[in-house]
């Protein structure tokens, strides 16, 4: 939302003989003639909107059920203060504060004993390749296994939120789905930042086709690479690219790889030996196992076979 308004045009601003404004938003001195308006006018709707935001209201008084901080609340009443003075005094102060609340670290309690989740990083080949398909399948059968698991979404397919919508979920307080009894957090971009949620046994991180964010995933602490390529001996060329792309050197952590061809008809779903494209891989430094998967179109709904899988 963008709206200038008395920031843009502050000299007419005072000009007009009637002041306009929405109850709630306003300011104290949009409902007088003798002070003038300026960017601390604006600064006050900011913080009636960030208020309506968190607590969906713009009443004042109301009780607050909201769960945010006790340092967003305070953004919230400098934003508001009735008088001007007290306000930030620009924009630019206002931002700074809240930019400071979003990189703050939160504390880290020294006698928890929360075990670490099992990440597991999906990348694929190519566009098409199944690394969804893939993540969907295995998060689905991990589930029923008693896991529990998230599914998170590091590629922009928005595959999450149109799952969501054709159900009409809504999300939790951490942007996470429960999409056919699995637990989805869509991709949000990087402008979101949400609280990490706890309590979860292995984390799915589909990098999608980006090989360099699997790798950086890899490196951030990934413990296993699941890693999706058509099962066509003429994509060697894109298998061989990704294979270069997450090499690990010395020093950056050991990971559990597992190379997973799809669309392998025919083939059982078993280490396979696929001539001249497993040789390229192993002298890229690339060593993973390599298996066949076998073909499954709903990833929700699994046979024994690929149970089994």
């Amino acid at each position: 939302m963008i709206d200038f308004d008395h920031a843009a045009e502050s000299p007419e601003a005072n000009e007009n003989r009637k002041r306009y404004g929405t109850a709630g938003c306003a300011a104290p001195e949009q409902y007088t003639s003798d002070q003038m308006l300026d960017q601390r006018t604006d600064i006050y709707a900011i913080g009636a909107v960030l208020r309506f935001m968190t607590e969906g209201t713009l009443d004042e008084g109301v009780e607050s059920l909201t769960c945010s901080t006790g340092a967003f609340q305070r953004i919230i009443r400098t934003c508001m203060d009735p008088d001007r003075e007290k306000r930030y005094g620009t924009a630019r102060e206002a931002g700074s504060a809240l930019e400071q609340l979003c990189v703050r670290e939160l504390p880290v309690k020294k006698e928890s004993k929360a075990v670490p989740s099992l990440n597991v990083v999906l990348t694929g080949s190519r566009p098409g390749a199944g690394t969804t398909h893939l993540a969907f399948g295995l998060c689905r059968y991990l589930t029923s296994q008693g896991y529990k698991v998230l599914y998170e979404e590091h590629n922009p397919s928005q595959a999450v939120h149109t799952l969501a919508q054709l159900s009409n979920l809504r999300s939790d307080r951490f942007g996470i789905y429960y999409v056919h009894r699995c637990f989805m957090k869509p991709w949000y971009g990087p402008a979101v930042r949400l609280r990490e949620p706890e309590g979860f046994q292995v984390v799915l991180k589909d990098c999608g086709t980006d090989w360099q964010l699997a790798r950086a995933e890899l490196i951030k602490g990934g413990t296993v690479l699941l890693a999706a390529a058509a099962g066509n001996l003429w994509e060697k060329e894109h298998v061989d690219r990704m294979a270069e792309t997450l090499e690990l050197g010395s020093g950056e952590g050991t990971v559990k790889m597992l190379l997973l061809y799809r669309h392998m008809t025919g083939r059982r779903f078993k280490t396979v030996g696929l001539g001249d494209v497993i040789r390229g891989i192993t002298r890229s430094g690339f060593k993973p196992e390599v298996f066949a998967a076998p073909e499954y179109a709903d990833p929700f709904c699994l046979s024994k076979e690929t149970e089994y899988f």
